[in-house]
């Protein structure tokens, strides 16, 4: 029972880093991005996956696994996280 319970609580601190990855990328391409976020979409620039990652100490992997299939809604449209990212 303890094993399992201990695997439980692996997984669920796991899927709190995951969660919490997600949130820095995104506030970190809203800020990076504000003028795409605030004018438009000709204000538009790619993120190098480097960038980011050293910017938020990460391993870039860990990046691209949180971003996966994951979405941003602006005024201009809903985006997938990948759309920022060359």
């Amino acid at each position: 029972i303890l094993s399992s319970m201990n695997k439980a609580l692996w997984v669920i601190q796991c899927i709190e880093q995951r969660k919490e990855i997600l949130k820095r990328v995104a506030e970190y391409i809203v800020d990076k991005r504000y003028d795409f976020f605030d004018k438009g979409e000709k204000y538009f620039e790619l993120i190098n996956i480097d960038e980011i990652s050293d910017a938020l100490s990460v391993h870039s992997s860990l990046i691209q696994r949180a971003i996966e299939n994951k979405y941003i809604q602006c005024k201009w449209g809903v985006f997938e996280l990948r759309y920022f990212f060359n």
